[in-house]
């Protein structure tokens, strides 16, 4: 039903869904630490499957940033 990629901060950076479902995503606690894992809360009580990619991180505060530029060759 859904495939999460999760990322470091407690997030994701993709949440691909089968079918729209805006109950996902209201009242979310957005840009914090726990979004990612209410997201599951409420997949389990829609009783959807899901799918989780490996962990990555994303870029949305400066130090995340300077991460991704020491990348850059």
């Amino acid at each position: 039903d859904v495939v999460i990629g999760p990322v470091e901060d407690g997030g994701y950076g993709l949440l691909a869904l089968k079918a729209a479902n805006p109950a996902l995503f209201e009242d979310m606690p957005w840009s914090t630490e726990e979004v990612a894992e209410k997201t599951r809360d409420r997949l389990r009580t829609q009783r959807l499957t899901w799918l989780e990619l490996p962990m990555l991180w994303d870029v949305d505060e400066p130090e995340d940033w300077l991460r991704f530029r020491n990348l850059l060759p």
